[in-house]
């Protein structure tokens, strides 16, 4: 994941224009919300809405929708708590590389999303109580708030600051070539 992060950093910030979406470096958050523990349960996509709407106020908040999170948005009958969001459909992995490096900050519910959040030095709120990503949360990038309105807004309002992370654990962004030379000379 490193190393595809690393490989498509600069071609993001080259192919793919922020002003595109109508936005400015640092001044959004961007959102994702795809999991069923969020999705599935009224009480947690309705909370999490209400989080968003509240930062909204402060931020532009940026919600890619996830075809499964708009359905139950639907079917709950919550299309009002998506007032005063910038609503987008579901991104190419380039366009989304190119969103996330320039939030002022990441509030999401997805695993890969959470690292990619991390390696580009961009504070991430994790809607979930749990991360298999443990290390970006003992760094301090990651914040794990689970779907509490009171939780995410506060975490928010902390203010996390941007600041090199050391993403050493994840190794040097030559993983994929030490892979490739181990297939090549492997012998049977």
């Amino acid at each position: 994941m490193f190393d595809a992060v690393l490989y498509y950093r600069e071609r993001a910030k080259r192919e793919v224009d922020l002003e595109t979406f109508g936005l400015k470096h640092q001044r959004y958050a961007l959102c994702t919300i795809h999991r069923q523990e969020n999705t599935d349960q009224i009480e947690n996509i309705k909370s999490i809405l209400n989080a968003l709407q509240s930062i909204a106020k402060d931020l532009r908040v940026v919600l890619p929708l996830h075809p499964r999170t708009k359905a139950k948005i639907v079917q709950f009958n919550l299309e009002s708590l998506l007032e005063g969001l910038y609503l987008l459909d579901p991104l190419p992995y380039l366009e989304m590389q190119r969103l996330q490096m320039s939030a002022k900050v990441i509030l999401t519910d997805s695993g890969g999303m959470q690292k990619e959040a991390y390696f580009h030095c961009v504070p991430c709120i994790t809607l979930r109580d749990e991360t298999e990503w443990v290390e970006t949360v003992k760094s301090g990038w990651n914040r794990l708030v689970g779907a509490k309105k009171y939780q995410i807004v506060r975490t928010y309002s902390i203010n996390i600051e941007r600041n090199e992370s050391d993403s050493t654990c994840y190794g040097n962004g030559e993983a994929s070539c030490k892979i490739l030379d181990r297939l090549i000379n492997y012998k049977s």
